[in-house]
């Protein structure tokens, strides 16, 4: 596995493949410093399935994008956390 390198502190979520061999996805990356709980959150909200409020499943938001036309191949987001004060 090639893992790209990340800034410290920083969240990557981007379209790509993960392992040689793997279809591609979306791949979630972080640097030091991000606690867990951070990229968890970041996931669900990418791509946690959701539910109604009587347990059926809906479309993850990746999902949700993906059927209402966008290119998911495209997908780029980071962000990262502020220098502490």
């Amino acid at each position: 596995m090639r893992k790209p390198s990340v800034k410290p502190r920083t969240m990557h979520v981007y379209h790509g493949i993960y392992e040689r061999g793997d279809s591609p996805d979306v791949i979630f990356h972080s640097g030091n410093g991000v606690p867990r709980c951070d990229r968890a959150l970041l996931y669900c909200i990418f791509a946690g399935r959701r539910y109604t409020w009587d347990g059926k499943p809906e479309k993850s938001f990746v999902e949700e994008l993906e059927a209402r036309g966008y290119d998911i191949s495209t997908i780029r987001f980071s962000i990262r956390k502020k220098d502490a004060a």
